[in-house]
């Protein structure tokens, strides 16, 4: 389902696709997403598969992240550590 989505959570080893419509992903599914982090200028593209489905979105694991690619999301936590909430 390609459009502009909402991330709910992302680590180094994934991130969570808010999307609100199970029926759009399914797992173990392959993406190409084009992350828009805040603290680079162009899309960090990386390929992800479905590992989590729920009705409020799909959890996805990174398949085999570049070393730009984890340095650049690396940079975006890095960045933002002290801004997030802690539960």
């Amino acid at each position: 389902m390609p459009g502009v989505k909402h991330l709910a959570d992302i680590s180094l080893g994934g991130v969570f696709i808010d999307v609100r419509t199970e029926s759009a992903f399914h797992m173990d599914q392959e993406l190409k997403l084009n992350l828009r982090l805040p603290t680079e200028t162009n899309p960090t593209v990386v390929k992800a598969k479905g590992s989590y489905l729920d009705a409020n979105g799909i959890g996805c694991m990174f398949i085999d992240p570049g070393e730009d690619e984890v340095r650049q999301i690396r940079r975006c936590l890095e960045t933002f550590k002290d801004t997030l909430p802690i539960d």
